[in-house]
């Protein structure tokens, strides 16, 4: 059956080769000489006519492109009797679009795996017993099993049990991932070992795996501006082309040598190089986990010359981090203060509180029975735990149960501090701390070392201590702090008018609400996918779906490689071209051999594009 789909979806070269290969039959028999052109003007004809007409009707809504030189060089072979190279100019253009349907579909298999694995049922607890359900009826809340071997329906967020979970084809990463009681699962990410028991915190149309294959088809519909170059190569390509046509025919008086130059003019290096290097970027980076929503962002990303980064989130994990514990009362000891804490933490949901239960659970401290427990929003947790009042909290919340903070400093730059009271005495100080991603410093050095980028800036809402702090820490220099959306929006915009005078692009990476603004002005705007917000990643152009920062320097060499191997089929191609046009124009190269040389072009240059595939 697959032959027959394949003769079905590309008849007009599999028509082609057909014609040619019976003419050459042909010509074995002398007794049907007078007829051996028949299969050549059958081709022609039944061939040629859906290109022709393509191309008339983009003539017709005024898109003048290099197509019109191979639709001259078809008709020219009639005019003047030579079929056999005008049936050869309609297998290379049938067979070019064959071949570049073909190398997009390789091109885009990593992105076509992504629907394959889109969840299609959940196991939905009915109050009774699990049920497998469309994963269209999951809502927000609702209670679900994953069996070991299962794709996460939706996303959700563990309630009981621990896994490990391959979520290579979301973000990237090779090595299964460990997920336990609070932390969130991505859709469409796979359970290796054990069930575990989770609640769906959004629809399947609003999960992490649809929103990727929305930002995908998104990528494959867009057209990058590197195409539109191409297109505008064309332009001037066509008169160029006729023009030398005509004073080949001016200085030889040889309408076979004019034809020969025409044929050998036949522009489709320019056609195919440009968007199978795009399409083959576009899938490279999703396999890493990288979402580029079109060919112009791979453009973008490769004549940058600025970074632009948010701070916490970005070059910070953006989660608190557990960094020591001072005890106040020598009796208590650091683990049953941390069990204590993250007693009273589990009933919150604020970003300290998922701290400090996530350090109990890494260092294997449990938690105890609480009760008359309450949240008192913004300040802490207070309840009763084996009979006595225990709080946690910030100072001002102690302070309002009169409990005296013994020992208080103040915290250094990016540090929190939590404290834990019980019966009215201070116990135990918890000193949290916004880390920086481990791999930060690698990424702004290598930027800065084997990017060239000339410029990197810190952007951040946060204090002046604590912006400098950080950014010593990682190696930015510049830094621009205590400042609000619009304020990073204006910091955003200049540095687009500055590098736009260079014909450079500029980049922002942020994953917050209010980094929205910031991302949509830059040229390129990156967004930190897996913690970031909804509105961050609508804004981007591209989104790192993993949560790992040197992801972007990934994305940029997959820009520059894309630019560079398309730039490279382009002149290799029309270099060809002018070198066959100037032979073709002494007679040296015949229409056929000229119309046989552009296929072998053509072949050279969709192979050197599917490269992009493997940097």
């Amino acid at each position: 059956l697959k032959p027959i789909r394949w003769i079905k979806s590309y008849w007009i070269p599999f028509l082609a080769f057909l014609g040619l290969l019976l003419y050459f039959g042909l010509r074995f028999f002398p007794t049907v000489t007078p007829y051996e052109t028949a299969p050549l003007i059958l081709v022609i004809i039944a061939g040629g006519a859906p290109l022709i007409w393509k191309t008339g009707r983009e003539i017709y809504t005024g898109k003048f492109n290099v197509d019109i030189i191979a639709i001259a060089s078809i008709f020219g072979g009639l005019a003047i009797g030579q079929y056999l190279p005008a049936a050869i100019i309609v297998l290379m253009m049938s067979g070019g679009e064959a071949l570049e349907t073909y190398a997009l579909n390789r091109a885009s298999n990593s992105l076509a795996a992504l629907l394959k694995r889109k969840p299609q049922t959940a196991n939905l607890w009915d109050g009774k017993e699990y049920q497998s359900v469309p994963v269209e009826t999951v809502r927000a809340g609702d209670r679900l099993l994953i069996k070991p071997g299962e794709a996460v329906p939706v996303d959700a967020e563990v309630t009981q049990g621990s896994s490990d979970f391959n979520e290579s084809l979301l973000t990237g990463e090779s090595v299964p991932v460990i997920h336990g009681l609070g932390d969130r699962l991505l859709s469409g990410s796979i359970n290796l070992t054990g069930p575990v028991t989770v609640e769906a915190i959004s629809r399947a149309e609003e999960s992490t795996f649809s929103k990727i294959v929305v930002l995908v088809e998104k990528a494959q519909a867009r057209k990058g501006s590197i195409q539109r170059i191409a297109d505008r190569f064309g332009i001037w390509f066509t008169p160029v082309t006729v023009a030398f046509v005509l004073l080949t025919y001016l200085f030889t008086r040889n309408f076979i040598f004019s034809y020969a130059v025409l044929v050998i003019a036949t522009p489709c290096p320019l056609i195919l190089a440009t968007p199978v290097a795009i399409v083959a970027g576009i899938g490279r980076a999703a396999r890493l986990g990288i979402i580029v929503k079109s060919g112009a962002s791979l453009e973008g990303l490769a004549r940058a010359k600025t970074v632009l980064f948010d701070k916490t989130g970005t070059l910070t994990a953006g989660t608190l981090e557990l960094a020591r514990i001072e005890r106040i009362d020598s009796h208590l000891t650091e683990k049953e203060a941390l069990r204590l804490a993250a007693t009273l933490a589990q009933l919150s949901n604020h970003v300290v509180a998922r701290s400090v239960l996530q350090a109990a659970k890494h260092r294997g401290i449990g938690r105890e029975t609480v009760e008359d427990a309450r949240e008192v929003p913004g300040g802490g947790v207070i309840g009763t735990v084996a009979g006595a009042k225990v709080m946690i909290g910030n100072q001002r919340f102690l302070a309002e149960d009169k409990i005296h903070i013994t020992d208080s400093r103040p915290a250094l730059p990016g540090e929190l501090f939590l404290y834990l009271a019980a019966e009215g005495r201070h116990l135990a100080t918890f000193i949290l701390r916004d880390a920086v991603r481990k791999e930060s410093r690698s990424v702004i050095r290598k930027l800065k070392a084997q990017y060239g980028m000339q410029q990197l800036v810190m952007l951040t809402g946060d204090r002046q201590s604590v912006a400098r702090s950080i950014a010593a820490e990682v190696g930015i220099t510049e830094i621009q702090a205590e400042l609000k959306p619009e304020d990073k929006l204006h910091s955003v915009e200049r540095a687009v008018r500055n590098n736009h005078r260079q014909r450079q692009t500029v980049i922002m990476v942020g994953d917050g609400i209010n980094d929205a603004p910031a991302l949509e002005r830059a040229d390129i705007g990156v967004a930190m996918g897996k913690q970031g917000g909804d509105i961050a990643v609508e804004s981007a152009d591209v989104v790192l779906l993993s949560d790992r920062l040197d992801r972007l320097t990934d994305a940029i060499r997959i820009g520059r490689e894309v630019l560079r191997i398309a730039g490279q089929g382009i002149w290799f191609g029309m270099g060809c071209s002018f070198i066959g046009m100037v032979l073709a124009a002494f007679g040296f190269i015949p229409p056929v051999v000229g119309a046989v040389a552009q296929e072998v072009i053509d072949v050279i240059v969709i192979l050197n594009a599917l490269r992009v595939l493997r940097v």
